[in-house]
């Protein structure tokens, strides 16, 4: 390819440079325009001022060759005074073209040029090999524009993206991928592990569930069943991880993976919560959760914080099914108050009666011993009970619960 040939100051030939004819179609002149990005690219990073300055001379160019040619009005207007400069003078002044390094000169191929521009794939997937990413993304880029449906390529923009750390880019050509190709398992595998990592779960989800349906391993089974743990749904989680105990029985990471969703949901059944401790406030809360236990326990896991996690469940079972005594008979402590005073204080005053009026004297005895009756009666509820009496005091957690599955 030779460099342009100015005939007057401040007209470049831009056919010279792309070493293409003046009546080049569009899609020659974007080819050739991709070819001289790509070959200059890689020398904006010399070491070597002159070949640096260069290359970005030459990239500048080719800016300018795009904005001009690719722009029908812009061209119409560009080639009259090209063929203006051509009458004038059809060659360069002597010694200004040369040859551009590493391309070969004009009129000349090297082996493979002519395949490589047939299948741009190719050129994209040598690119990503070499580390020039900007120019695997600049080549996919082009390839998704002059054919929307080629799936191979938007995966490889979302290849060269991902390398570029061009989230939004990766987002839109991984997703595109997929959709075009919605069961190729390492595309899905690929681009749901990416968007899971940067915590997009909403399209993750989707993606990793078809890949759970297609994979003949339990990984992406596995994977859904995080994404569902980590979305707040634990019962969802158990409902995938079941589905995987059915189909691999003998695999140890889902057998351990179910025993810590099984926790996790016993631990959301308790529908309030204060601070960082969910309360149990009723007995179904207690056997729903001691349900999901034995279940947990029944899988026999093996990892070590997974066990540990089913003896704090069973402790906080059995610490709500234990009776306790308690001074608060009623969520209202002022008439726990009473309760207790009138117990006390109503004897007391009966007995001092008596001798003047026995009838209501003995009347204010009985009750005194029937609100104390009443009083000891309430003051050993289960643990649960005694959470609920202080409902008034919790938070209750909106939205962050799914509806309750079956146990089994």
């Amino acid at each position: 390819m030779a460099a342009p040939t100015v005939h007057t100051p401040g007209f470049v030939d831009y056919y010279a440079l792309l070493d293409t004819a003046p009546d080049a179609d569009t899609a020659t002149i974007r080819d050739r325009l991709d070819a001289l990005i790509l070959e200059w690219q890689q020398f904006t990073g010399s070491n070597k001022k002159n070949l640096r300055r260069r290359a970005e001379d030459m990239l500048e160019l080719a800016a300018r060759a795009e904005k001009t040619l690719l722009d029908p009005r812009r061209r119409a207007a560009y080639d009259t005074t090209h063929a203006q400069q051509a009458r004038e003078s059809t060659t360069a002044p002597s010694g200004y073209e040369q040859d551009v390094p590493g391309q070969p000169a004009r009129g000349r191929t090297t082996p493979g040029t002519a395949d490589a521009a047939e299948d741009p794939l190719t050129q994209i997937s040598e690119r990503l090999d070499c580390g020039d990413y900007f120019g695997a993304r600049h080549l996919a880029a082009r390839a998704v524009q002059r054919d929307p449906g080629r799936a191979d390529a938007w995966f490889l923009l979302f290849r060269s993206c991902l390398r570029l750390k061009d989230v939004e880019g990766a987002r839109r050509a991984g997703t595109r991928a997929v959709s075009l190709r919605p069961d190729e398992l390492p595309w899905l595998l690929s681009v749901g592990y990416w968007l899971a990592d940067i915590g997009d779960l909403d399209l993750a989800a989707p993606m990793v569930e078809r890949a759970a349906e297609l994979d003949t391993t339990p990984e992406s089974g596995l994977l859904l069943a995080s994404l569902n743990r980590l979305s707040g749904r634990p019962s969802s989680a158990v409902r995938n991880l079941r589905e995987l105990r059915r189909r691999w029985p003998g695999a140890l990471e889902v057998r351990d993976a179910l025993a810590a969703a099984l926790v996790e949901q016993a631990e959301r059944c308790p529908e309030v919560q204060q601070g960082e401790h969910y309360l149990i406030t009723s007995q179904e809360e207690v056997t729903r959760m001691h349900a999901l236990l034995l279940e947990a326990r029944g899988l026999q896991p093996q990892d070590r914080e997974v066990r540990a996690a089913c003896l704090n469940l069973a402790e906080a079972v059995t610490q709500a099914r234990e009776p306790r005594l308690t001074s608060r008979l009623y969520r209202n402590e002022a008439l726990s108050a009473s309760v207790w005073g009138s117990g006390v204080v109503m004897p007391l005053l009966g007995l001092a009666m008596f001798s003047s009026s026995g009838g209501a004297g003995l009347l204010m005895v009985f009750a005194g011993v029937g609100a104390l009756c009443l009083a000891f009666s309430r003051c050993r509820p289960y643990g649960w009970e005694d959470n609920h009496r202080h409902r008034d005091s919790p938070r209750f957690i909106s939205g962050s619960h799914e509806p309750h599955a079956d146990l089994h």
